[in-house]
């Protein structure tokens, strides 16, 4: 005969450690198990998966639990029912079973004044330390001891040793909720308030590690201002750290809870900082072109207004900037950096104004002034001390702080475009090189560090040095993955296909580009489009697609002709070009060669310039147009440092020197 007993851990039975008798321990389910359970109840019903995790989180195990609150949602009217239900957990009058609820009370009354130490330990959360609750309850030692060895040994509460000090918990959520439910309004408020005080008093590492905490308490005791202040730096916390899910919960909770304060100067800067915060957040989370970050920072710009607060005025002006330039509007963008540096003109304030021009070099970049976006960015690399405002650094920081990326990493990464495109390659180089030494040293600076890698992977595009993109292409994948980020996801997906075009793999090529601007349409993004569009044509082109690629190139033009992005409209010409040499369309391929150098030499973009001329020259020499491509290519090639090693270059010098290319040199 087989005889199965079951028992809680308190009772000791005087035939343990007889050999027939095998004791098992019940631990908690596993949430699969608990997954189980759940699935069992609800059978043939629909139940939204969300709600069913939260039943197996909320439930910690007990099976008891899972089963009463399955049958509690599954009762409910509505999913929005449903949702409600599961989030009272662990509500008495809806999922705690009324036996269960009853027992912990019981439980808890019989312990006479003992329960005062309950209910002040429920206050402080699951999980408190010995000095915390010493300090709350403010009795004697003997006593305190006495009072905790009574909740142990009702199996109440675990202690855990350690250094410094014991810690104790509460055996289950459950128990700590009952604890805190039994503590009438006006007493639970003071306690919550005096467990705040003392937090801030005496333990000043939770005040900076955990503000969260010190703002529950504070809510919990109804002092509004006092709880938006700390989830304020909570919020902040979270984003320097990229913990974005955590910084959005803070912000939002804030602007919450602000809004019952009185509408006056102090409430309006703590609303705004908040509103600033929470775009910041949006953009990491979501990308800057979502809609949300727009407006958020169109409120946040119209609080600064009302504030009058010059700085937060510019960090407002720099969001709208950045989600006008990522959701594809450059005109605007271009006016709203305009904005932004007269402004900071106006205050005189030199941070900003080294900022502003940045925003100017980068606008004019992206909407194909290429010299005149040399210009600006070169201003702004004069006013950067890499001492002053490097990433260490308080400037630094607080740069970093207003507008959301390293200030040095951001001027690096268009400097080194604009240093290629203006056709200085090697000083190029060297700045996508200073760019990546300053994304590594950023440490949990995740945004930046990406920003640093998908600016310096463009630069090696544009250099075709295929390692070097294969390499930096692979760290912002697997980086992007692991913070789940699709918007940089995608912006990896461009630089590892471009480069499996490069490597022979343009099946893989194709797959890569199409998943990049499957993600990239789904965060809003529209900036970058036109030339991943010509990338992806070109994997077309190379996986012997030639229709394909050639509407995509259409789209691509089409895109430019769209959004206004007009920096590399010449070298999608040039590509769209090559394409249709290799079909045999001489002359509009030659129209488009024209048009390519055309729009490159307006632009003063001498490297797509001296590109598209070698592919012309190329073309005029196979139809027997020597003297011609010659004198051509013979005019952009002696802009250029002939001394630097460049993948351009060397193409054009290797033409040249081809007979009977070459001999038209000589014969001049």
């Amino acid at each position: 005969m087989l005889l199965i007993v079951t028992f809680r851990p308190e009772f000791q039975p005087g035939w343990m450690g007889k050999p027939h008798v095998t004791p098992l321990s019940l631990n908690r389910l596993a949430p699969r198990e608990v997954g189980t359970i759940v699935d069992h109840i609800i059978g043939n019903k629909l139940l939204p998966a969300t709600i069913r995790q939260d039943i197996i989180e909320r439930t910690d195990g007990i099976p008891l639990f899972a089963e009463e609150m399955t049958k509690a949602v599954l009762e409910a009217e509505s999913e929005n029912e449903a949702r409600r239900v599961a989030a009272l957990v662990p509500s008495p009058a809806l999922a705690v079973p009324a036996s269960l609820h009853a027992s912990l009370l019981a439980r808890l009354d019989r312990l006479g004044p003992v329960r005062e130490l309950a209910q002040i330990g429920a206050a402080i959360g699951r999980e408190f330390s010995h000095p915390l609750l010493a300090l709350v309850a403010r009795k004697p030692e003997a006593e305190l001891q006495t009072a905790l060895g009574r909740l142990i040994s009702a199996g109440l509460l675990l202690r855990q040793d350690g250094a410094p000090y014991a810690t104790y918990s509460f055996k289950h959520v459950l128990v700590r909720d009952v604890a805190h439910s039994t503590l009438l309004r006006e007493p639970r408020r003071t306690l919550h308030a005096t467990i705040a005080k003392t937090l801030e008093s005496h333990f000043p590492e939770i005040s900076e590690s955990q503000p969260e905490l010190i703002a529950r308490h504070y809510r919990e005791a109804d002092d509004v201002t006092k709880a938006v202040a700390y989830l304020s730096v909570a919020g902040d916390r979270a984003l320097s750290h990229s913990a974005l899910k955590e910084a959005h919960e803070h912000i939002t909770l804030a602007l919450q809870l602000i809004s019952a304060l009185p509408d006056d100067d102090i409430r309006r800067r703590s609303e705004l900082k908040l509103q600033t915060a929470l775009a910041r957040t949006l953009q990491e989370q979501k990308g800057y072109a979502d809609q949300q970050v727009g407006e958020a920072y169109s409120k946040a710009l119209e609080l600064s207004k009302r504030v009058g607060d010059a700085g937060m005025h510019l960090a407002a002006l720099y969001g709208l900037w950045a989600y006008q330039y990522l959701s594809g509007q450059p005109i605007a963008m271009l006016e709203q950096a305009n904005e932004f540096l007269a402004f900071a003109e106006q205050e005189d304030d030199a941070d900003p104004i080294m900022v502003g021009y940045r925003l100017v070099g980068t606008s004019r970049l992206i909407n194909g002034n290429i010299a005149d976006a040399s210009g600006a960015l070169y201003q702004a690399f004069l006013r950067y001390d890499p001492d002053q405002h490097g990433a260490a650094s308080p400037i630094g920081r607080s740069l970093r702080a207003r507008f959301g990326h390293d200030v040095g990493v951001t001027m690096y990464s268009y400097r080194s475009w604009a240093l290629w495109l203006s056709g200085q390659a090697a000083d190029a180089e060297k700045a996508s090189e200073s760019l990546l030494e300053r994304g590594d040293a950023l440490g949990h600076d995740d945004q930046s560090q990406l920003y640093a890698l998908w600016h310096a992977g463009i630069t090696y595009v544009l250099l075709r040095n295929v390692d070097k993109v294969a390499e930096i292409g692979s760290k912002l994948t697997d980086l992007a993955t692991d913070r789940q980020l699709p918007y940089w996801q995608a912006l990896g997906d461009f630089l590892c296909g471009w480069r499996a075009t490069r490597a022979g793999r343009a099946g893989d090529a194709v797959g890569l580009l199409q998943e990049g601007l499957r993600i990239w349409a789904q965060t809003g993004s529209r900036i970058f489009r036109p030339i991943c569009l010509a990338f992806l044509a070109d994997a077309y082109a190379a996986d012997d697609k030639p229709d394909l690629a050639h509407r995509t190139f259409e789209e691509a033009l089409r895109t430019v002709s769209e959004t206004g992005e007009r920096w590399a409209e010449p070298e999608i010409y040039r590509m769209f070009g090559d394409l249709l040499a290799r079909r045999g369309q001489s002359a509009v391929a030659i129209a488009n060669y024209e048009q390519a150098i055309a729009i490159a030499c307006a632009q003063g973009a001498r490297s797509f310039e001296l590109r598209a001329t070698t592919s012309l020259a190329r073309f005029l020499s196979d139809q027997g147009r020597h003297a011609e491509a010659h004198d051509r290519l013979l005019n952009i090639y002696r802009f250029f440092n002939t001394g630097c090693d460049t993948a351009d270059l060397a193409d054009a010098r290797t033409l040249l020197d081809k007979p009977p290319f070459a001999s038209q040199g000589r014969g001049q």
